[in-house]
């Protein structure tokens, strides 16, 4: 439920120490530092934090039909937003390293598709259980070099965790069975 943008304002605060208190719920939150520098933290609903999730997951599915889904993808990433692929160990930074990140997969799976079968939402943090489906078509970037297409379905769990900060990606980090995904592409036994 939303409420009006009247009802959303800050009418009252003070701070304690480190902590600011409030009257009443507000869409800005002021804490001490952010108020010595006049910057304004936007905080988001966990419905919201869940619905830009959605529509990142949404832009990525969409990635072979619209031609405007990498620039839609990196909107919602801070400059300074961390992308760690933990299997790999590659760290990527900001807009360009996270279109990187959904090149290297889109590229190597460019009939892909992610589906979420899990989704748990705090108001600046979100964990996504997912499952990507597609063929190995294409060059696969890694951190130990390039591997050529084995023309092989992938179907992979993957588990993701986001952090949000004024409406957008801060951090992203990428945990899956790099195992699992070798052998599925025949490169192990």
């Amino acid at each position: 439920m939303r409420q009006s943008d009247d009802n959303m304002r800050l009418t009252s605060c003070f701070w304690y120490e480190n902590w600011v208190f409030f009257e009443q719920r507000c869409i800005v939150l002021y804490s001490l530092p952010d108020v010595l520098t006049k910057r304004k933290v936007q905080i988001m609903t966990v419905q919201e934090t869940i619905n830009l999730v959605q529509r990142d997951f949404d832009t990525y599915n969409n990635h072979s039909s619209d031609p405007e889904w990498l620039y839609k993808a990196t909107a919602v990433i801070t400059e300074d937003c961390e992308i760690i692929d933990i299997p790999s160990g590659i760290v990527l930074r900001g807009p360009e390293g996270y279109r990187q990140f959904l090149l290297q997969w889109s590229t190597a799976f460019p009939d892909s598709r992610a589906d979420i079968a899990n989704l748990f939402a705090t108001e600046d943090q979100a964990v996504v259980e997912f499952t990507v489906r597609g063929t190995h078509a294409g060059p696969l970037s890694g951190a130990s070099g390039e591997i050529a297409p084995t023309h092989r379905k992938l179907d992979l769990r993957i588990c993701q965790l986001f952090r949000i900060k004024d409406g957008k990606f801060a951090k992203v980090v990428t945990y899956y069975d790099a195992m699992s995904m070798m052998q599925q592409l025949g490169l192990m036994q």
